[in-house]
């Protein structure tokens, strides 16, 4: 696959993939929201509930295997807040001790002491808020955003790539002009001996690999950024210096076209 059919098909995909995570996402939290929210509501008017408006002591007796048997309450009353906006007076009754309700009719304690940890009634059957429920759903949300959004991270992430690569994909044609400027002040170098020789200048370090340049499989000499005439002749002589041992003509060719150079 050629590299412009495989720039269309990240480009394709990433579009895809990106839109696709984007709809689900908002798709989901259109549902998930309003469920939030309930749960949300809920548990802040369980709080609001959960506060004692009035406690009293009790003492029964109660008919048990045909003898009278005493038994202690404490009766808790709550103002209970419902979802929606009315109010509700509820009660709620515990069995204490003799112990405990001689101490609360003593006044040794306060009956707030033994409000239960949670008050059912203080819900209508059915609706009270259920912890293991509300964290299981909420986790199950919090995953799904996780995934939704690590999908549109890759679309993202394959949509930038595509894009990027399309970038740096030259034209041809925009290069033309820019070569055509430059080859005023560049000597191409045809000559194979002299080639080899330049190479070789390359691979040792030489200075002189500082005006060499390689375009495609061509090598040229550029002089353009020796604009003095003393550091143009100091250029020549050390090419003609390390081209000595190659053919003298063409050696000299190359040095009369580099002194022909204009400079910027």
């Amino acid at each position: 696959m050629s590299d412009e059919a495989t720039r269309r098909r990240n480009l394709t995909m990433g579009w895809t993939i990106s839109a696709f995570s984007v709809l689900v996402l908002v798709l989901g939290l259109m549902l998930v929201v309003p469920w939030l929210s309930d749960i949300w509501g809920r548990w802040a008017d369980f709080n609001r509930e959960s506060i004692v408006t009035e406690a009293e002591i009790v003492e029964k007796d109660t008919q048990l295997g045909g003898r009278s048997v005493q038994q202690y309450f404490v009766t808790y009353q709550f103002a209970a807040q419902l979802g929606s906006g009315g109010s509700l007076t509820l009660t709620q009754t515990a069995q204490v001790s003799r112990t405990v309700f001689d101490a609360l009719d003593l006044g040794q304690v306060s009956p707030l002491r033994y409000i239960p940890a949670r008050p059912e009634e203080a819900y209508l059957p059915g609706t009270e808020p259920q912890l293991a429920t509300s964290l299981v759903g909420i986790a199950s949300v919090a995953l799904f955003v996780a995934l939704d959004l690590m999908i549109l991270t890759i679309g993202v992430v394959t949509l930038r790539d595509a894009l990027s690569s399309n970038n740096d994909q030259a034209d041809p044609a925009d290069e033309i002009p820019s070569q055509l400027e430059d080859s005023n002040y560049r000597v191409q170098v045809t000559d194979e001996l002299l080639r080899s020789k330049l190479n070789q200048a390359i691979g040792s370090g030489s200075s002189l690999a500082r005006w060499m340049v390689r375009i495609d499989d061509d090598l040229y000499l550029d002089f353009r950024s020796l604009t003095s005439p003393s550091a143009r002749r100091k250029a020549l002589n050390l090419t003609r210096a390390y081209l000595q041992t190659a053919n003298p003509a063409q050696v000299d060719q190359l040095l009369d076209r580099l002194a022909q150079l204009p400079t910027d």
